[in-house]
């Protein structure tokens, strides 16, 4: 039987060995406490802090400004509901192609404390209107912005530094969802690009369950978490030492190695839609191909194509998704396909690339769709 294919890394990545190797020594030989105050639980916090270094260095920022948490989804519920808490934030403004964690989170909470919120308008290809952001922020003195850096559904990417430059002109507080672009992009945090930002480690070949939040010198948060001093009183909560070195190892390699990974991804990339292109015209695309190098998003329509492909490719060995992966598993149009107005007549089929894929994963999955669509 043939090795199944997987192209859904925009998902989850698989684990870098050498990330393996990193935990599995920790696992072994570094098990206390970093809160104990003896020497093996002062060991054990020497690992978290050399690896909050390591991911600073990495980033470009101070050890001061990252925080360790689970994962994006509870850095974006801690961001959202300490900013609104702890700051004079009187509008929010996002878009509707956001992750369901930020579009979750803004809905209850901006409901609980009755702040207004607006949404940046987008084109078809699901680019921000620049001119309406600003004409918003204008209108809305000290307001926070939430906008992803890379959409994990398009690809599209935010033109990053003229948004800074707009919220730092007009006083508004600058979250980005960074999830899809670190260890895939250069990022120099230290431009003051963000005031926050987040990371989760098993985007790029790191464990699940361990993320990092950014938070520029100089802003003050509450914590979401009580009850223990740890993350600098951020965070309570005994640390998961084992995680927090393997995605710091995870981020160093994954920034070693950035050029040789965009190289190759990119011909991936490229490889794919050349083929899609020639010998499948009547597919489409949803959102920028000119986006982020790992994402592809596939309008397969409903003209030429099943609407049980996808489950189609798993069965023939194909690992591919419709969307965002951080619900219940079951196959629904994603909010961000629904907003383009692309969830009647078209299936999507987001592919996304990896170092570990090759041109043979390609030329599996486009065979199977010239098997599947009907001319």
């Amino acid at each position: 039987m043939a090795k199944r294919v997987y192209l859904d890394n925009a998902a989850t990545t698989p684990m870098d060995s050498r990330v393996v190797q990193v935990m599995t020594l920790m696992m072994k030989k570094v098990w206390a406490n970093p809160s104990s105050i003896h020497q093996d639980g002062v060991a054990a916090r020497s690992h978290i802090e050399e690896a909050r270094l390591k991911i600073a260095n990495n980033l470009k920022a101070e050890p001061s400004e990252i925080f360790f948490t689970s994962g994006a989804t509870e850095s974006i519920n801690l961001l959202i509901r300490s900013i609104l808490d702890s700051s004079a934030i009187s509008h929010i403004i996002t878009s509707a192609l956001e992750h369901p964690a930020v579009l979750e989170s803004i809905k209850y909470l901006a409901t609980e404390k009755n702040i207004p919120v607006s949404f940046v308008p987008f084109d078809a290809l699901g680019h921000l209107d620049l001119q309406s952001f600003e004409d918003l922020l204008k209108q809305n003195p000290q307001s926070l912005v939430a906008l992803m850096h890379a959409n994990n559904e398009l690809s599209n990417l935010l033109p990053i530094k003229k948004v800074a430059k707009l919220c730092r002109e007009n006083g508004a507080y600058f979250f980005s969802d960074t999830v899809q672009s670190v260890g895939k992009l250069s990022i120099d945090f230290s431009q003051s690009l963000f005031d926050f930002a987040i990371g989760s480690a098993h985007k790029f070949h790191g464990p699940k369950g361990i993320g990092f939040l950014y938070i520029r010198k100089g802003m003050k948060i509450n914590p979401l978490l009580l009850g223990g001093a740890q993350e600098r009183n951020m965070r309570a909560g005994t640390e998961n030492l084992p995680a927090i070195v393997g995605m710091a190892e995870a981020l160093n390699i994954a920034n070693q190695e950035l050029d040789q990974a965009l190289e190759h991804i990119s011909i991936l990339k490229e490889y794919l839609l050349d083929r899609v292109i020639h010998e499948l015209p009547f597919i489409e695309f949803n959102g920028d191909l000119n986006g982020i190098h790992s994402i592809v998003n596939l309008a397969l329509p409903l003209t030429h194509f099943k609407k049980m492909v996808i489950f189609n490719l798993d069965v023939a060995g194909i690992s591919v998704s419709g969307g965002s992966a951080c619900s219940s598993g079951v196959m629904n149009i994603s909010h961000v396909i629904k907003a383009l107005g692309r969830d009647k007549d078209y299936v999507p089929v987001r592919v996304s690339f990896s170092k570990y894929n090759s041109i043979s994963d390609v030329d599996r999955l486009v065979d199977l769709l010239i098997k599947y669509g009907k001319k």
